[in-house]
C-alpha cells in the first residue's frame, strides 16, 4: 500500500488550530488509503498531544510527532535568524528528509487551514520533475522586484506545499535553503515562502487554487484583486478558475490582515469564519475560547476605509497600504 504523508507544524498556542485542521483532514478523507500524518512538535502540551492521538485513533490513522531539536540545532549552528522569535516556520523544509525512505509525496499544510474535501487527486499527482507544487500568491509586482525577482515573475504561497520527495532529495533542496540562509542571513517578511520563491521560483509546479483557497478570494471579485495586486495574466488565476475553486474547495487557508482579522478572533470580519467555526465546533477543540485581536492604528484605519469607500476606490488605497507594509515592515 502506497502511503500519502501529510505534514503539519505547531506550537502549543496554535495547537487548537492545527488540531481543527487535522480533524477536518481525517473527516473528509476517510476513504484515502495509507494516509499518515507527521506533526512537528514545537512545544505541544501533554494534554493537546493526547487529544491529537485520540483523534487519530478515532479515525484509524497513524500520527507521528517529530522532535524539532535536530532541525533547530542545524539552524542555530548555521546562525540562521529566527522568524518571529521561533524556528518553527523553517522546520518543514528540513522535516521532509526525516520521513521514511519510501515517502514519495508529502503534503505540508499550515495550521491555519481546514481540509474541506478529498485529497485523493494528489496521491497520483504528476510533478513533471518539479521538486514541489504550490498555488500562486498575490503580491504586487514592486514587491517581487524588492525581493530581486522580475515584476512578472510567478510567486507562490507556502500555506500548502506538495513535496516531490525523491526529486527534493536528489536536488538537495534542503542544502540549497541552508546555504542561502548561511550566506545572506535573510530577514524576510514571510520567511520560508520568500526563500522558496527566490531560490526555486522557476522550478515550482502550479497547483489548482482549490488546494489553497485563501480569504482574499472571498473578500473581492477577481477584477478588484487584479487591481489591488497589479496581477499579470500569466502569473495569476483567471476569474473562471477562481469561481471554480470557490465552488469546489479542498483546502481553505485563513489568511488575514489587521483590518479583517482571522476567524479565531472575536472581532474578526473574515468571510470564512463560518467555515472555521463549523470544524472548530465539531472537533476536539470545541471549547476553545476566541480572543480579541488588538488592532493598531493602521489596522483601524484600514478597516474603516474598507467599510466606507466604494470598492473601486478602496482597491487603490489597499494597494498603496499593502505595498508600503510589504516594503517597510520590520523583518523577523
Amino acid at each position: 500500500m502506497n502511503r500519502f504523508y501529510v505534514l503539519l507544524e505547531t506550537n502549543d498556542a496554535y495547537a487548537p488550530l492545527a488540531g481543527t485542521s487535522l480533524y477536518s483532514l481525517f473527516k473528509n478523507n476517510q476513504d484515502l488509503e495509507g494516509l499518515t500524518v507527521y506533526l512537528i512538535d514545537d512545544g505541544i502540551s501533554p494534554e493537546n498531544k493526547e487529544k491529537y492521538l485520540r483523534l487519530a485513533e478515532e479515525y484509524g490513522r497513524e500520527l507521528n510527532f517529530i522532535d524539532p531539536e535536530p532541525m533547530e540545532k542545524i539552524l542555530r549552528q548555521n546562525q540562521v535568524s529566527m522568524y518571529k522569535g521561533s524556528y518553527t516556520t523553517y522546520y518543514k523544509l528540513f522535516a521532509v528528509n526525516l520521513l521514511l525512505e519510501d515517502a514519495q509525496k508529502v503534503l505540508f499544510l499550515d495550521s491555519d487551514t481546514v481540509v474541506d474535501g478529498s485529497l485523493q487527486e494528489l496521491t497520483s499527482w504528476d510533478f513533471h520533475g518539479a521538486p514541489m507544487a504550490m498555488t500562486w500568491e498575490m503580491v504586487p509586482e514592486k514587491y517581487k522586484v524588492h525581493l530581486g525577482l522580475k515584476a512578472d515573475s510567478r510567486f507562490f504561497n507556502g500555506g500548502a506545499i506538495l513535496f516531490n520527495v525523491p526529486v527534493w532529495r536528489e536536488m538537495q533542496c534542503e542544502k540549497k535553503y541552508l546555504d542561502y540562509m548561511k550566506e545572506y542571513h535573510p530577514h524576510f517578511l514571510f520567511a520560508d515562502q520568500e526563500l522558496s520563491n527566490v531560490l526555486f521560483h522557476d522550478q515550482i509546479q502550479l497547483l489548482p487554487l482549490k488546494y489553497n483557497l485563501h480569504t482574499s478570494y472571498f473578500l473581492y471579485p477577481a477584477w478588484q484583486l487584479k487591481k489591488i495586486y497589479r496581477l499579470h495574466e500569466d502569473s495569476s488565476y483567471t476569474a473562471q478558475e477562481i469561481e471554480e475553486a470557490k465552488k469546489h474547495p479542498v483546502v481553505y487557508h485563513f489568511v488575514g490582515n489587521t483590518a479583517i482579522c482571522r476567524p479565531w478572533h472575536t472581532n474578526n470580519h473574515s468571510p470564512l469564519t463560518p467555515v472555521f467555526d463549523r470544524y472548530l465546533r465539531e472537533g476536539p477543540w470545541r471549547d476553545y475560547q476566541k480572543a480579541e485581536m488588538k488592532r493598531g492604528l493602521m489596522g483601524r484605519i484600514q478597516y474603516g476605509l474598507y467599510k466606507m469607500l466604494p470598492k473601486s476606490l478602496y482597491a487603490e488605497v489597499h494597494h498603496a497600504m499593502l505595498l508600503h507594509w510589504l516594503t517597510h515592515a520590520e523583518r523577523a
